[in-house]
């Protein structure tokens, strides 16, 4: 389990959810440092029953090159075992852009 000084969670206007991590751990339940590879933030809205805006944002960390479009996988669960039996959202092909030290995938 995550402790709960190291995760806040906000609920923003049209029902968006935010989740700040303010440490660098995120593998419960020993929050491992350095485990959140660089990820400060995940924020999703929903649009409908079938269709999400998902933003994850990251601090010091780095991303190989990308080659060809990008697809997005978020699994719906809190164990791999979600994942591995289907519980998940896989994005369309993104485009990604890189300017300075942001890349952005759309």
């Amino acid at each position: 389990m995550v402790r709960a000084r190291r995760l806040v969670v906000l609920f923003a206007a049209l029902h968006a959810t935010t989740y700040r991590n303010h440490s660098t751990a995120l593998d419960p339940p020993s929050c491992t440092p350095g485990s959140a590879r660089g990820l400060s933030s995940l924020r999703y809205r929903p649009r409908s029953a079938l269709d999400l805006d998902f933003l994850a944002r990251t601090k010091r960390s780095t991303v190989g090159a990308l080659v060809g479009p990008l697809r997005g996988t978020l699994v719906l669960g809190s164990m791999t075992a979600a994942g591995q039996a289907g519980a998940c959202g896989i994005t369309v092909p993104l485009a990604c852009a890189g300017t300075g030290a942001t890349l952005r995938c759309r």
